[in-house]
């Protein structure tokens, strides 16, 4: 088993770097195609065709290129002849829910389904990259593709909605400073104004897009908004007007272009004027073209002239050809359905989008529940933790409530120890006096007393030692009953901020002495009863045991003064010239 995950993770690592090598050697070259699209189509084009190994691709790259590849093609007006490619990249996009790449792939999807000639399958797509568009930063994008779908509108006859759209691509194309293409779209908005009989409104828009070509003398552009207002003053019958700009446009196309269109204006313009030859000649010129519409337009009027001038034959042969050309168009943008799929997957939309929101509200439920159920169960857990915590504590403040009180117990018999044994001391210096008055009245017995004075002595200096043991221990014992307790942190705190002796700590001073000898101030007063509050400070401090460093800090005074007021106080409080220290005597 050990060998066989050895094994697994090998051939991972090695498929990771492998596909890490493929990464390194193909994604800067789909950048580079990338950024020639705009400028140098034809470049990223052959990038893509000839530097790129598509096999070798990893998912996400393959689905890039596939993009770019459809995108070049378009871009360098090569005509699609599958969408196997174009649909790789829909799914690949969508289903990573990358707003951007996906919104580019249904545009271009669109493309190649205008070139199949399913102008219903188009229109979805412009559909969907609509949904898509308000995600990209893209303006030049976002610009064709509402003019796209502007377009298509305007083929299915609703007007009102491609206005809409021809707005929305133009403001994007003029916040994008692509004045050539936003002089397409005023043509376009033109075009629509006369289908809906607004001549006037068709007029502003249509002399805007020719001045915009005169200044950047686009003859293309120009020709084609030429074109249209001889349409425009047609319809107005302006005649004279209306020759002049469609003689114009034929002018201003260059050779390679389609003038199908300005030959049907011209004849449409003859026709109309009453002048069926003139008309003929140009009509028969402009036969041939690219354009159904156009090529429906001439078929149409030849029919009409012929059939007045009762050529039949020929009526009947142009009129056929009308219907041919009416027949393809109605195959190639069924209006009607295109309409009717326009409406279902509006419908489609608001159904997945209500779909959506009910999962959301459910998977809300859920959530709400799941973190409901969360919060009780911490805040149990958090109930069941802080009241161990709590009956931890309680329990360590009675066992230290017991070895404090054990501890004061302890203070209180040594205390009544080191009475005893002062007294005891005292009474043998009075019999130790006594001696001595004996000693100088009896110069006889002098021997048998000064063995009981050296007797004496020696009990009292067994005495004072006892006296001095007790006396340390007790010193520990308030050492450990101070020990952890919040007095001497915060005498710790006030000494370590170098701050003086304040009411609160003093008063939290007064307290802690009190709890282990409730008589000690008494007898200090009664001891020395003239004491100034400054030095019974410094006799509760010595009491605790304070360090001599902390006492100068809290009484904000130097270490060598303490000392010298220790030793003032036994002098002249205590009236003890030769007596022990205050330490010992507290």
């Amino acid at each position: 088993m050990r060998y066989i995950c050895w094994g697994w993770v090998c051939v991972l690592t090695i498929v990771l770097l492998a596909c890490s090598k493929e990464r390194n050697a193909f994604g800067p070259v789909l950048k580079q195609a990338d950024l020639l699209m705009g400028e140098r189509p034809d470049s990223a084009l052959f990038l893509l065709e000839t530097e790129v190994d598509a096999d070798r691709l990893p998912p996400d790259l393959y689905a890039e290129w596939c993009l770019l590849l459809t995108q070049a093609k378009d871009k360098n007006y090569v005509v699609h002849t599958s969408d196997s490619l174009i649909d790789i990249a829909v799914t690949f996009f969508e289903k990573k829910r990358q707003p951007a790449r996906a919104a580019l792939a249904c545009f271009y999807r669109g493309r190649v389904m205008e070139d199949l000639g399913n102008s219903e399958e188009a229109l979805l797509c412009f559909l969907k990259a609509r949904d898509y568009v308000d995600d990209t930063a893209d303006l030049h994008f976002r610009g064709l593709l509402f003019l796209y779908i502007g377009d298509l509108q305007r083929k299915q006859q609703d007007g009102k909605e491609a206005l809409e759209a021809y707005r929305h691509a133009f403001d994007a194309f003029e916040r994008d400073g692509d004045l050539i293409n936003g002089g397409y779209v005023l043509r376009n908005i033109g075009r629509t104004y006369i289908a809906l009989g607004q001549t006037d409104s068709a007029e502003v828009y249509l002399t805007d897009a020719l001045e915009r070509a005169e200044r950047l003398a686009d003859m293309s552009l120009r020709s084609d908004v030429e074109n249209d207002m001889a349409t425009l003053f047609e319809e107005r019958q302006a005649y004279d007007r209306a020759l002049d700009y469609a003689m114009a446009s034929l002018r201003h196309l260059s050779s390679e272009n389609d003038r199908s269109a300005s030959f049907l204006s011209i004849g449409a313009i003859w026709y109309r004027a009453g002048q069926p030859d003139s008309a003929r000649y140009y009509l028969q010129h402009g036969l041939g073209g690219a354009n159904l519409y156009t090529e429906a337009g001439i078929n149409h009027l030849l029919a009409l002239i012929a059939r007045e001038q009762g050529d039949f034959k020929q009526a009947a042969d142009a009129f056929d050809a009308y219907v041919v050309c009416r027949d393809s168009i109605e195959a190639r943008y069924d209006i009607p359905r295109m309409q009717t799929l326009e409406l279902l997957y509006n419908k489609e939309k608001v159904i997945h989008e209500r779909n959506r929101l009910l999962q959301e509200k459910q998977y809300m439920r859920y959530r709400t529940a799941f973190l409901a159920v969360i919060g009780c169960l911490s805040f149990v857990a958090t109930y069941l933790f802080f009241m161990k915590r709590i009956r931890e504590q309680e329990l360590l403040l009675q066992q230290a409530g017991k070895i404090a009180a054990d501890l004061r117990g302890e203070y209180s018999a040594h205390l009544r120890i080191i009475e005893g044994k002062e007294l005891q001391i005292a009474t043998l210096q009075e019999d130790m006096r006594e001696k001595e008055q004996q000693l100088v009245v009896k110069e006889t017995e002098h021997s048998l007393i000064s063995a009981d004075l050296e007797r004496m002595n020696e009990r009292v200096d067994l005495l004072k030692g006892d006296l001095q043991q007790l006396t340390k221990y007790t010193s520990g014992l308030i050492d450990r009953l101070l020990e952890g307790s919040r007095l001497k942190e915060d005498i710790e705190r006030k000494t370590g901020e170098n701050q003086a002796l304040s009411p609160d700590l003093w008063m939290g001073i007064q307290q802690k002495i009190h709890e282990f000898d409730p008589l000690f101030r008494k007898k200090l007063r009664k001891s020395a009863p003239h004491l100034t509050l400054k030095e019974e400070q410094l006799c509760c401090l010595v009491k605790l045991n304070i360090p001599l460093e902390q006492i100068a800090i809290l009484l904000q005074v130097n270490k060598r003064t303490v000392s010298k007021y220790k030793s003032e106080i036994v002098k002249q409080k205590f009236e003890r010239r030769d007596g022990p220290l205050l330490d010992t005597l507290l």
